[in-house]
């Protein structure tokens, strides 16, 4: 049995690297939540504010915020990639459903 080297592992669908940071994990996971938000953009005429905040919960926040506790600490550039698809979601679902919902950004969770 021989033992294979690798840039990253991957456990429980977080990748870490070699140098152990979450840089690569972040960034898909911004990849994808930016996909999702963009489908939310094509069909918002057709949900009010409140549904797009639950869609906006449910699909692209749930996915930004797996595992947060593990990635936390990682540096401020490759946390922007998130904070980014964040402010696009506030811009879209709008001011009444957020402020009613109370929903707080991305990097306020993270502090």
């Amino acid at each position: 049995m021989s033992v294979e080297i690798s840039d990253s592992l991957e456990l429980l669908g977080v990748t870490i690297s070699s140098k152990l940071n979450f840089g690569q994990f972040i960034e898909s996971k911004a990849k994808t939540a930016g996909k999702k938000l963009g489908i939310l953009n094509k069909v918002k005429r057709y949900f009010t504010p409140e549904q797009l905040l639950s869609l906006y919960q449910a699909q692209v926040r749930s996915c930004m915020e797996y595992c947060s506790h593990l990635w936390d600490g990682s540096a401020k550039y490759q946390l922007a990639a998130l904070d980014s698809v964040d402010k696009r979601a506030r811009r879209l679902i709008g001011n009444e459903a957020l402020s009613s919902s109370k929903l707080q950004s991305l990097e306020h969770r993270r502090k």
